[in-house]
């Protein structure tokens, strides 16, 4: 069975907050492939994604992940101090263009939130 790590039941008193990203145009991987070093050609462009089995090109992982918490950084209020641990399950790539929608839920005490990254293809 597969389990979801979204499940809201954990957290009591949930908070549930929704943002919109704007929209993520197909060349970001590639610039993000500069800086980053990787290269790979399922990121740099739609053509060679597609050689490989993709739809269009994909977004690097570690992109979203960052987006993902300075959104949470930015937008809630967590109780943790001065340090946070992260656990991020890879579900499914998010192809380019896109423009998908961050939610977050977070517990009463402001000490946990889980989010989920909904693609908009």
């Amino acid at each position: 069975d597969k389990v979801d790590y979204f499940d809201i039941g954990t957290l009591a008193d949930a908070n549930k907050h929704e943002c919109e990203w704007q929209y993520i145009a197909s060349n970001t991987s590639y610039d993000y492939a500069i800086i980053c070093g990787d290269m790979n050609p399922i990121h740099v462009h739609w053509l060679f994604a597609r050689m490989f089995g993709f739809k269009s090109n994909i977004m690097h992982g570690m992109w979203s992940v960052a987006k993902i918490l300075h959104q949470i950084m930015r937008d809630i209020t967590m109780n943790v101090g001065e340090m946070i641990t992260t656990q991020v399950i890879f579900e499914r790539p998010l192809f380019l263009p896109n423009k998908p929608k961050l939610i977050t839920i977070q517990d009463g005490e402001c000490t946990q939130a889980r989010f989920k990254l909904i693609d908009s293809k």
